[in-house]
């Protein structure tokens, strides 16, 4: 098992055997395939670019904005008062992780093609 870290600090067990192997199942069988991952508030900086290194390489990788509708939908309502990554801290992970991908960006946002993070590249 594996720990993944929340923006809060909590860790997180889950099982990347697993996660691997459907990776790889992907790759080599399905014609056409994009991975994503919705970020969620709970997400880190450095786990998504965590992420982007287990499908570096795939066809297309996306990064969702996370959107909570406010109705109660949502299996954890903890999310509903928890801030999202805006679309520049999106477009910020994306400049990090885009040379590992000849496809993608982040959905439903126009990323420009280098953003200035305050004297650091990305």
């Amino acid at each position: 098992m594996d720990t993944i870290i929340k923006r809060d600090g909590t860790r997180v067990a889950f099982d990347s055997q697993r996660i691997e192997r459907s990776i790889r199942l992907l790759r080599r069988f399905a014609p056409d395939y994009e991975f994503r991952t919705t970020v969620a508030p709970t997400l880190a900086f450095a786990e998504l670019l965590r992420i982007a290194w287990c499908v570096s390489g795939a066809r297309r990788f996306v990064l969702q904005p996370f959107f909570c509708s406010g109705e109660g939908t949502l299996l954890d309502p903890r999310f509903e008062r928890q801030a999202a990554m805006t679309p520049r801290e999106l477009c910020r992970v994306w400049e990090r992780i885009r040379h590992r991908f000849p496809d993608g960006g982040v959905r439903g946002v126009s990323c420009p093609r280098a953003l200035n993070s305050g004297g650091t590249s990305g």
